[in-house]
């Protein structure tokens, strides 16, 4: 029992030594703004974080959309 036991332990701790993790993303807020979107309102819109002020929407043809964003272009893509 302890052998197998050693086994199992040594197992775990290979699969997390060689597990290679989650992938993150490094995000910069240069002026607080930060886009967020509302699937049951079907909108995007562009908050303001540090005045807390709704500053832009855009209202999608579906509610099949994404938001892709790079540096300061922001592209909703709406599937239909």
């Amino acid at each position: 029992a302890g052998a197998a036991f050693g086994v199992v332990v040594a197992v775990v701790v290979t699969g997390a030594v060689l597990y290679p993790g989650f992938k993150t993303t490094e995000v910069e807020l240069n002026d607080g703004g930060v886009w967020v979107v509302s699937k049951s309102k079907n909108a995007v819109g562009r908050l303001n974080y540090p005045s807390r002020v709704l500053d832009g929407a855009v209202t999608p043809a579906s509610t099949t959309f994404d938001v892709l964003q790079h540096a300061g272009e922001v592209f909703v893509d709406d599937a239909t």
